[in-house]
Order: structure tokens, then C-alpha cells, then sequence
């Protein structure tokens, strides 16, 4: 990936970027201090301003859109009052309570109006959008309940509040302007009286949902969402959706994450059809687990947090994760938190997965946007509420790194291998014995790890063979470490796939009856190698002289 860095510190900034606005959400600070450096700049991402707002207490702008006369809303809260731009509070003196914040601003980023929202409780916004007439919708949450306010964009007074019914509580976390002129809201509810969803309520304490608006503001369809429901797990928990966009076709795509037993806390997608409501496809993404782990060190945590859809139409999705992902997402953390990237299908294929990340940082990925020319831009946070980051990609089919093929469908060779991979320290070496084309053992040979991780780490060896497989779940807080072991020992079950295939060619007769049968089955079970493996079977010219013969002598028939 094509790589642009911008790290902006010690201050809560807005940053507008030429042709991308984005909110420095998460950055908490008074200090009048931008430090930035650039790496890997191919294409410099350039910022027209950058600007401080708020009073002397904690101010966040949470969310942004473009206006249609060229300028742009965000959103946020506040703890505090503020004179540039100026609003007040409405917490009555309770200062540990936020008031919801809109700020306005030109086409040259000067300010236009600001205005505040709420009561003595806290009242926050979390995203807005820009309707096609240009109205204002800003969504987020008042005294735990789901909250939206539309407001005129050239008369802040002309407003209306919609703070969802029930009890039990709730969020509104992500809005997008829909093609038809009105708006779909994502997010969760524990409410099971709502007027709009509380009999949609799945079995589960906390559902995820979504709510469509028409151009009056009326309800099209209000759903709830929970892929321990919908997976007809035998206990479903609590579901969440953090992010919603529209495709070309008008469906919607949404978010989140859902908890699928204790200590297993999945990220989740929907892809939900845009005038009814009904679910086309979902998934969940991080550990295969479906029951609470005996062991702590299968617990996993991912979340998914905001997606966008691509040129081509397919949707790209952003996130952070604690541990690797043992579904088809196959993610490998490397910090104590990564961001995760994952690009899907319209209709749900998964087409590419990775994560950003470190030895010892944090990161999250907060916001995901697509360019114009078929890439994307993501942004989000290192080491907490330390710094804010964005980095863009050239058009995907031309930058993003080829993945290694990996083994499809192969069979083991019974015997004792050796290989490597690297853990934390360096190199970890283990030794795999195959019997009966099943791992029947995976011992250490060699490693240079730091004592504490690996320690955690060598539970892995006794799980892979319980298992069968090194596609396992790594351990918490020893992941790199982990990804040595299970690294090695993929390797080494390379090793035996190899073998095999190498045994198969050795095998072959010409003389033999079933030679065409035989030599078919070995060029099958060589494509299924994965690219490491190839590098074993040194006999494959063999295989190829054969098939060229074979070639040779058909043309020489057809000849004669």
C-alpha cells in the first residue's frame, strides 16, 4: 500500500485536507501545538487549515459533511462553554455533563454559526449528513436514548429534535444521506417499547439497528439486526452498529460488532435492502468460537467501525482488533490493538483483509472514505488519544501488495519436519510429526523470545495438535509470539504437502496403465499447493517434461 502519514499532536484540531475533510476526533488537548511529520508521501496529502476551537474544558468534534454551498458542518460535544466559535451549556453548572455541538463553516472554512444542544444530562452528536435539499442531520444520543436533530442550514434556530421512545437505552452512532432525498441511522437499542422497533427486538439484551427517514422525515422501515439471532446461536448478546453507507443501488451496508459468548466479541457487516429492511447477507468476522472459551487465551475482541463503498462497488471496511481472526477474514494482530482493513463483494465475497499496526502501539481505525480515482482514505488513532493518523492508497489494483497463496485442499505426508517463522524476538524453530496425515506432534526446537511472552505463548504447541490445525486464535498480550509458533508450524505442514505431491510425481510410470490418471492427479494436487510449499517439490520438472511430451507426441501425430 502506497502510504501518506499525517500525525498531528497535543491539540484538538479540525484538519481539512484538499478534496477530504476530516475530524481529529479523538484528540484531547488545549495545548496551541501542531507537530507534523510526513513519510512515504507519493502523493502529499495536503491540509488548506487547520484550526483550534472550544473554551478551557474538553471539546470533540465527532463527526463532518460537505454543505452544498461549498463549506461544511461538524459535529461534536462539549463540557464548556466556548467564545470562537461561540456556544454555551446547558449542564446548569454540572460540568461533568456534554452538550451536543453543530459548528458552521464557509467555503473558506470561517465560521458561520455554532449552536449547542441538551439538557443537564449528556447530550452528544456523533455523525451528520447533508441531505439532497442540503438540510443538516445530525445524529448522536440525549440522556441515553438515540437522538436526531435536522436542522436549516441557513437558519440554525428553524430545527427538530427526535429523541427515540422507550426505555432501556440507546445510540444513534452513524448517518447517511440516501440517493432517494432522505436518510438511514445506525446504531443499538436496548428498548424493547420503542414505537418504531421495540417489537422487532430479537431475544438478545442490546440489538443492533437501523432506522430510514424519507424527504419528510417520516419512517420508511425501523429494524433490529444480531448476528447471534440471525447465526441462531442458543443465547444471543448484545449487537451494535457503529457505521452505514449506501451503495449504487440504494441498498444499505452496516457495522459493527456483536458479542457471540463471553469473552468472544466478533465484528459484524450487514447488507440490508434499502426500502424494506430485510437483511440480503451478513457475517461476522474474528474467531470462529461460537461458546465460551475454556481458556482465556481464545478470548478475541474486534469491532468494526465505519465502511464506504468503492468506484467498483464493492465496500470497504475499517475497525480495530485485539487478537487475529481465525474466520476466512484471517487477520494477524502485531500491537495491543490494530486497525483492521477488509474489502467485501456486493454480494458479500471477501476480497481482501489486513491490519496496521505495531510492536507495542494501539491503533484504531475510526473512518474509512473512498476517492475518486477507485482507492480509499482511512484515519483513526495511534496510542490512544495521543495522535490522530490518516493514510490513503493509489487505486487498490495497482498498490496493494500481492498476498502469498496459501494451501487449498491438500493432504499431509507422514514424517518429521523442521521450519521457521519469526516471533518477537526472532526466529522461532519448531519440529511437526505427521502420522497418519494428522498433526500428531509440535515441539520446540529453538527461539530467542523475551521469557514473559513466550511463556503465554507455548500453550499453542499442545492447541495446534488438539485442534489438528495452526489456524488457531493467538494469545492475548503474546501475539507476536503466537504468530511464531503458528508460523513455523505452517511451514512445516507445507513441508508434508509437498511430500506429498512429491511423492506422487516420483511415483509416475509411463509404462503404467493409469499414467494419464496418475500424472492428472498430481498436476491437481500441485495447483493446490500454496506458493511456500512449491519451493519443495524440487522433482516438478519431471511433471513438466512429462506434459510437454505428452504435447509433443499429440503434435506429431496430427503431423503424420
Amino acid at each position: 500500500m502506497n502510504i501518506n502519514k499525517k500525525i498531528v499532536s497535543r491539540v484538538l484540531a479540525l484538519a481539512v485536507g484538499t478534496g477530504l475533510v476530516l475530524p481529529q476526533s479523538s484528540l484531547n488537548g488545549v495545548a496551541q501545538e501542531v507537530y507534523a511529520s510526513e513519510t512515504s508521501l507519493d502523493k502529499p496529502l495536503h491540509f488548506q487549515s487547520s484550526m483550534n476551537y472550544g473554551g478551557d474544558k474538553d471539546d470533540s468534534y465527532k463527526g463532518i459533511a460537505m454543505t452544498k454551498d461549498g463549506g461544511f458542518v461538524t459535529v461534536g460535544y462539549s463540557l464548556g462553554t466556548s467564545e470562537n466559535p461561540k456556544w454555551s451549556h446547558n449542564s446548569q453548572g454540572n460540568s461533568m455533563s456534554d452538550d451536543a455541538i453543530i459548528v458552521k463553516y464557509d467555503k473558506d472554512h470561517k465560521v458561520q454559526w455554532a449552536k449547542n444542544f441538551g439538557d443537564t444530562g449528556n447530550d452528544m452528536f456523533f455523525d451528520v449528513a447533508v441531505t439532497n435539499d442540503g438540510t443538516i442531520v445530525a445524529i448522536g444520543k440525549s440522556q441515553a436514548k438515540g437522538y436526531i436533530v435536522t436542522i436549516d442550514p441557513n437558519n440554525p434556530d428553524k430545527f427538530t429534535e427526535n429523541v427515540a421512545s422507550g426505555t432501556g437505552g440507546g445510540s444513534f452512532e452513524s448517518v447517511v444521506a440516501t440517493k432517494d432525498g432522505g436518510y438511514a441511522v445506525a446504531g443499538w437499542s436496548a428498548s424493547k417499547n420503542n414505537a418504531d422497533w421495540g417489537k422487532k427486538r430479537t431475544k438478545a439484551n442490546r440489538d443492533a439497528i437501523v432506522v430510514k427517514y424519507d424527504s419528510n422525515n417520516k419512517v420508511v422501515f425501523a429494524n433490529c439486526y444480531n448476528y447471534g439471532a440471525d447465526a441462531k446461536l442458543s443465547a444471543p448478546k448484545k449487537a451494535d452498529f457503529y457505521g452505514i453507507a449506501e451503495d449504487k443501488n440504494g441498498d444499505l451496508v452496516a457495522v459493527g460488532d456483536v458479542q457471540i459468548a463471553m469473552g468472544i466479541y466478533n465484528s459484524q457487516i450487514y447488507k440490508i435492502n434499502g426500502k424494506s429492511g430485510e437483511k440480503i447477507w451478513y457475517k461476522a468476522a474474528g474467531s470462529k468460537i461460537k461458546t465460551k472459551p475454556a481458556d482465556k487465551v481464545d478470548y478475541h475482541t474486534s469491532s468494526y467501525e465505519r465502511v464506504d463503498v468503492l468506484k467498483d462497488g464493492s465496500y470497504i471496511v475499517v475497525g480495530k482488533a485485539k487478537n487475529d481472526a481465525t474466520t476466512e477474514e484471517d487477520w494477524e494482530t502485531r500491537g495491543t490493538l490494530d486497525g483492521t482493513v477488509v474489502r467485501y463483494s456486493a454480494d458479500g465475497k471477501l476480497m481482501s483483509s489486513k491490519t496496521i499496526g505495531s510492536i507495542g502501539k494501539t491503533i484504531s481505525l475510526t473512518g474509512v472514505k473512498a476517492t475518486p480515482d477507485g482507492g480509499y482514505m482511512v484515519y483513526g488513532t495511534e496510542d490512544g488519544k495521543v495522535d490522530a493518523i490518516v493514510f490513503s492508497t493509489k487505486y487498490y489494483k495497482a498498490t496493494e501488495t500481492k498476498e502469498e497463496k496459501a494451501d487449498g485442499n491438500v493432504t499431509w505426508a507422514d514424517g518429521v519436519y523442521q521450519d521457521s517463522a519469526n516471533g518477537y524476538g526472532g526466529k522461532i524453530t519448531v519440529k511437526v510429526t505427521v502420522k497418519n496425515g494428522k498433526i500428531a506432534n509440535v515441539e520446540e526446537v529453538s527461539q530467542t523470545e523475551t521469557k514473559s511472552f513466550y511463556d503465554n505463548a507455548k500453550c499453542l504447541y499442545k492447541k495446534i495438535v488438539d485442534y489438528g490445525t495452526a489456524d488457531v486464535d493467538s494469545v492475548s498480550g503474546a501475539t507476536l509470539s503466537s504468530n511464531g509458533i503458528k508460523g513455523a508450524t505452517k511451514n512445516c505442514l507445507s513441508q508434508a504437502a509437498a511430500k506429498t505431491v512429491y511423492d506422487m510425481i516420483e511415483k509416475l510410470d509411463q509404462a503404467s496403465p493409469t499414467y494419464e490418471n496418475d500424472k492428472k492427479t498430481a498436476q491437481e494436487a500441485y495447483n493446490q499447493l500454496g506458493d511456500y510449499s512449491k519451493k519443495f517439490v524440487t522433482n516438478i520438472s519431471k511433471l513438466i517434461q512429462s506434459s510437454t511430451k505428452a504435447s509433443d507426441d499429440e503434435k506429431l501425430l496430427e503431423k503424420k
